[in-house]
């Protein structure tokens, strides 16, 4: 009984893990998006933000919440800000698991 719990313990934890992607991020004065893309052979579940920071300080941020990204297809996220409070800078994280 030790030996089946200690390899099904094994096998979910090898399977339920998450490793972080490096979303592709592109940014202008009025708005900021991110993209993931799955280049694996099998669907992927994600979840990340991006933040964006503003010339005068504000920080806006937009979240990806238990997305399913099929294999070949990408997910965007964006935020959005206008000519009065320009976009200076925007980054993303995300971290994704299989499906």
């Amino acid at each position: 009984m030790k030996k089946f719990l200690a390899a099904l313990s094994l096998l979910v934890s090898l399977n339920s893990f998450a490793w972080p992607v490096r979303p592709a991020v592109w940014f202008n004065y009025t708005n900021a998006s991110a993209q993931v893309y799955n280049n694996l052979y099998q669907p992927i579940v994600c979840r990340g933000v991006i933040v964006a920071q503003t010339m005068y300080g504000n920080r806006l941020e937009s979240w990806l919440n238990s997305t399913v990204i099929f294999p070949g297809q990408f997910q965007t996220v964006f935020v959005y800000s206008n000519m009065n409070d320009p976009i200076t800078g925007a980054w993303a994280n995300a971290e994704c698991f299989w499906y």
